[in-house]
């Protein structure tokens, strides 16, 4: 064979990089599955948080963005992505917060808190960009919303089983090479009823995980009709039993915050129809657990030791944020063993992120809702609308909820915001992004007899 024809072989062509990088949707399976089935305080030696598998793997997932940023050219999509926009605002104002508590000193434990705190936004960043970026079709992220309502579920059901039979699974659960960070979940109650946790880290992000999935399965349940109908209205009932046996009001608001939004946009039959079907779920609660629904319903009335304690944290706040006001001391340096407790996600962030940490996480909530209602104003068909509306009640349900308890101090709850901003950017961008038009595939020629997928404006 001569030098000529082996420079135009086939084996020897230079690999096509023009053309997108694989779907992501695999590997953010491979994430959910060790996030939601994998008990939370399992981790990997005593790295605490960021040893959990699924923080591992959400490391491997921002490395595998930025190798194709360098193969793929992924920024070559046109206009500005308002999600990529803000997370990285986010990571920027928390690397600044890292390094002016490093320069204003830290101690031991505070440094290590401000190590580990960084890898778990370098986490939640690749996950958020390979999410953003990475699903290829709304067929692709339809998927994956699916095997995450699944597992929750499956997780809910776990949680069923908890209370019934006063069996925590989480601590049944040993996998080698991984070591409990610290206690696995434990029992918890409050009013004589056990409060579940299942998988979870304790039983108030077990009830914010299902209230924030709630709208998804919902979604799936009314507008989309390629799995059976038993099963997706199964998903709704075990999720809708799960709810309250968190015994937690964060879920209680969660819930109903999700569900204005819903009933907000849904058609007129619908919610009629939703308002009637209320009462008759609240009584069969009451029926089949006795005593549970006016726990939940005392819990708003009357001012326990857990209100009081977060009232109380609001008067001291000030005297830890004055350390550095503006850009704080690093995420993660506000151990609770060292100073106290905060179950209130702004208050941490504003001591540990500064004024500034805890504006751009705001902002963050306010640009994921917001791009999610855009999906609705853009989508062109009714099934992409309903998504939309879902997808921004459930990052409503996780912003409202980050006031009753420090989210980002907890691996799924943190993981499932990201997630969520990640596929609401993707969503964004498969509808047609800034223009507003839908993207569709078009094959146009190249060089000799091969055709690549471009796309076209229609």
């Amino acid at each position: 064979m001569s030098i000529q024809e082996l420079e135009t072989a086939d084996a020897f062509a230079i690999p096509d990089v023009s053309k997108p990088a694989p779907d992501a949707r695999p590997l953010l399976v491979v994430f959910l599955f060790l996030l939601f089935l994998i008990p939370a305080g399992l981790v990997v030696g005593a790295m605490g948080a960021p040893g959990a598998p699924a923080a591992l793997f959400s490391l491997l997932l921002l490395v595998w963005w930025l190798a194709g940023q360098i193969m793929y050219h992924e920024w070559n999509a046109p206009g500005r992505h308002p999600i990529r926009l803000m997370v990285m605002v986010f990571f920027v104002s928390a690397m600044l917060s890292f390094v002016v508590g490093n320069i204003l000193g830290l101690h031991d434990l505070e440094a290590s808190g401000a190590d580990r705190g960084m890898l778990s936004i370098l986490g939640w960043v690749g996950l958020t960009l390979v999410a953003c970026d990475m699903l290829r079709s709304r067929e692709s992220i339809d998927r994956l919303l699916q095997t995450l309502t699944y597992l929750v579920t499956f997780v809910a059901f776990l949680g069923i089983v908890q209370f019934v039979t006063h069996i925590d699974i989480a601590n049944m659960i040993s996998i080698p090479g991984l070591t409990p960070n610290g206690n696995l979940n434990g029992s918890f109650n409050r009013s004589g009823f056990l409060r579940v946790s299942a998988t979870t880290s304790h039983p108030i992000e077990f009830g914010v995980m299902v209230a924030s999935t709630y709208p998804l399965a919902l979604h799936y349940a009314l507008d989309d009709p390629r799995a059976s109908k038993f099963v997706r209205w199964l998903v709704v009932v075990i999720l809708t039993i799960a709810v309250p046996l968190s015994v937690s009001r964060s879920a209680i608001l969660g819930l109903a915050v999700g569900m204005v939004v819903l009933l907000v946009s849904w058609p007129a039959p619908r919610r009629w129809f939703a308002v009637m079907v209320s009462p008759l779920i609240l009584i069969g609660m009451r029926v089949v657990m006795p005593g549970l629904l006016g726990t939940l319903f005392s819990g708003f009335t009357h001012q326990d030791d857990s209100i009081k304690g977060r009232t109380d944290d609001y008067a001291v706040i000030g005297t830890y944020i004055d350390r550095s006001p503006f850009v704080g001391t690093g995420f993660g340096t506000f151990i609770p063993k060292k100073f106290i407790i905060l179950d209130n996600q702004y208050l941490g962030s504003a001591v540990e992120m500064g004024y500034v940490g805890c504006a751009v996480l705001v902002l963050l909530m306010v640009v994921g809702f917001a791009t999610a209602r855009g999906v609705v104003r853009r989508a062109a068909d009714s099934q992409t609308r309903s998504l939309g509306v879902s997808l921004s009640a459930s990052i409503l349900v996780l912003a409202v909820t980050f006031v009753t308890f420090d989210g980002l101090g907890f691996p799924i709850a943190a993981g499932m915001l990201f997630l969520f901003l990640g596929v609401i950017g993707a969503l964004w961008r498969v509808v047609g992004g800034p223009s507003g038009v839908q993207r569709v595939p078009k094959l146009k020629k190249r060089r000799g007899s091969r055709l690549s997928v471009g796309t076209q404006r229609v």
